[in-house]
């Protein structure tokens, strides 16, 4: 795991523990290791890309997938972030430049969500491909959700035989592809434990809840913020062990 620990570290880690449970042994639980690792290991990868990136504005949300001629964008997506006071950034524009590129590439890295949508009115093949590939990296720094704290939220409509894309009919056998890639994209995200949305307005409320609960834990110190996490676990746990075994 390539985590080493101070002894005050440790010291710490056995005194929130022995706080947020009803035992009086100094020891952690497999669980409650869990939890100490997954923390350490996400304060290292903070640390190790604490390096700023350029972005165009400073931008909350991307918002990646079907482009044109959707207008999922400016119809629904930014009046209502605008809503919530949050930032976006926003790929489809009229008159594209190479230098975009780079300034796209920048807005996913600073994001702290990336929203995308498969809308059904393009074959949204790129945004497929995308989303499986990001999902892909459970080994890197670009774990979404995870390891950076980045979340993916992710809206898929579905494809109909005899329905047109771009003013044209698709075949029976392109609908079967576009069928099928989608039900394997959307196989793969569930997996990984992501929702998949029904419709934006779903999406867009999440994206909002997820930024909230994100600006309330960074008002916490790393002792309040670990010391929270056991006790929404212990609560939990509660909730099964009904009997008061202490037990699964």
């Amino acid at each position: 795991m390539h985590l080493y620990p101070s002894k005050p570290q440790v010291t710490e880690m056995l005194q929130c523990a022995r706080q947020c449970s009803r035992r009086n042994g100094t020891y952690l639980t497999f669980g409650e290791f869990c939890l100490f690792a997954r923390e350490m290991q996400n304060g290292k990868l903070r640390k190790t890309s604490q390096k700023p990136k350029r972005c165009s504005s400073k931008c909350e949300v991307f918002l990646g997938g079907s482009c044109n001629p959707t207008t999922w964008r400016t119809d629904t997506a930014i009046p209502e972030l605008q809503k919530h006071g949050i930032t976006y950034y926003n790929p489809q524009v009229s008159m594209w430049a190479p230098e975009l590129v780079a300034e796209e590439h920048d807005a996913k890295q600073s994001a702290s969500v990336l929203l995308y949508v498969i809308d059904s009115q393009t074959r949204s093949v790129g945004g497929m491909i995308e989303v499986a590939l990001k999902n892909t990296m459970r080994n890197s720094q670009h774990r979404f959700c995870f390891a950076t704290g980045r979340c993916v939220v992710l809206v898929a409509y579905p494809y109909k035989c005899g329905q047109t894309i771009m003013g044209e009919f698709i075949t029976k056998q392109e609908c079967v592809d576009l069928v099928d890639g989608q039900t394997t994209l959307l196989a793969l995200v569930k997996s990984r434990g992501i929702k998949v949305h029904g419709n934006l307005g779903s999406a867009i409320q999440t994206t909002a809840d997820f930024l909230k609960s994100s600006s309330l834990n960074n008002g916490m110190t790393a002792e309040e913020l670990i010391t929270y996490k056991l006790r929404k676990l212990r609560q939990a746990f509660d909730l099964h062990d009904t009997k008061g075994t202490d037990r699964w």
